[in-house]
């Protein structure tokens, strides 16, 4: 039960990215010091790097839940 319940957890987790692109969209509309264009560049760098860990977890869990792969 515990494997279906942390799968379900990993599956939001997942969602997160929608929710990093939004701050960093309204921060860069909103914000009364434009951003630079590295700035922009690195947060966005950022954002693709907690996806892919963020989906490699759920990967990983999805593996465990249905004993693929190595387990």
């Amino acid at each position: 039960m515990n494997d279906r319940i942390d799968l379900e957890s990993a599956i939001m987790m997942a969602w997160q990215t929608s929710e990093d692109i939004d701050v960093l969209f309204h921060h860069y509309g909103d914000h009364p010091r434009p951003m630079t264009e590295d700035e922009v560049l690195n947060a966005l760098l950022g954002i693709k790097a907690l996806h892919d860990m963020r989906m490699e977890k759920l990967m990983d869990t999805y593996c465990r839940k249905f004993e693929l792969d190595q387990y």
